[in-house]
């Protein structure tokens, strides 16, 4: 009788912590987002159950929308990834830990091999301002923080800005460093003219990463990857991670070759939930 209960104890315990995770990829492109795929494979490693992952190739729809859905369970996903924003933050539950270290806010700008003269030009701030027109996603955070700026910004679809830049409709479309340059290596591979490159001269820099969203009708979601990153970083496993990736690697070892002017932005969408965050979740320049 007691092994008896102590097996259906544990059946009972297996299920309460066994949770199907659906992850929404925007474009479904896995290999720009390989890293933030693996550090939610590592929560949920680390969480106490066991957990499935399913990827969701999402396609056609922008990220206000995507986040709607999640919201009121209009889809067939669960849980997102995205920037910050205070609406995002009052309207869904947010995992509060920034999944890249704060590198997402590293801007550095893809444009055309042939306005690389043009750009080393640029060594003031308003000079940027006036001379290039950046290419920025509908609903993204990057969109908001350069209008803010003063930034002359045109916005459409992911797939569209890459468009715009190769008819040379935009002059620079602005990525995170630890994404632009697997991105414009695929651009490139189907590409024989114009050819894409990443600016070597300007950076601009703000505070901003992604952060993992679902909806407040699933608390328990919120607490299982929680719980498993903060595990992951007590035991050392997210550091691990985050400086083995390559993409990770390749970004900050350009941080530190770099010889770009840096421009530094004010971020108006940060709340303080965001700004009173441990310094240790950042990147910080010395490490």
């Amino acid at each position: 009788m007691r092994l008896i209960c102590f097996f259906f104890a544990l059946v009972i315990a297996t299920t309460a912590y066994s949770y199907e995770f659906k992850l929404a990829l925007l474009h479904g492109n896995s290999e720009v987002f390989d890293y933030e795929i693996n550090v939610l494979k590592l929560a949920l490693k680390n969480a106490p159950g066991q957990h499935s992952l399913e990827i969701i190739a999402v396609d056609h729809i922008n990220q206000s929308r995507l986040l709607k859905n999640l919201k009121n369970e209009k889809n067939h996903f669960n849980v997102f990834f995205s920037g910050f924003t205070k609406q995002r933050e009052r309207e869904l539950l947010q995992v509060d830990f920034p999944i890249t270290r704060g590198l997402l806010g590293y801007r550095v700008f893809a444009i055309l091999e042939k306005n690389l003269e043009s750009l080393g030009l640029i060594t003031q701030l308003g000079q940027f301002k006036q001379g290039v027109s950046i290419g920025s996603g509908i609903g993204w955070p990057d969109t908001i923080i350069f209008q803010n700026s003063g930034f002359e910004v045109i916005e459409t679809h992911y797939d569209g800005l890459w468009n715009m830049l190769k008819a040379g409709r935009i002059t620079a479309f602005n990525r995170g460093i630890n994404e632009a340059f697997i991105e414009v290596e695929q651009q490139n591979s189907s590409l024989t003219d114009p050819k894409i490159v990443i600016d070597p001269h300007l950076m601009v820099v703000y505070p901003l990463d992604y952060f993992f969203y679902v909806s407040p009708l699933h608390p328990e979601l919120y607490k299982t990857i929680k719980e498993g990153l903060d595990i992951a970083l007590k035991n050392g496993e997210f550091m691990q991670a985050f400086y083995q990736h390559p993409r990770i690697k390749q970004a900050l070892q350009q941080l530190k070759l770099t010889n770009r002017r840096v421009f530094k932005l004010h971020n108006p969408l940060l709340s303080e939930r965001i700004i009173n965050l441990p310094q240790s979740y950042w990147h910080q320049p010395d490490e």
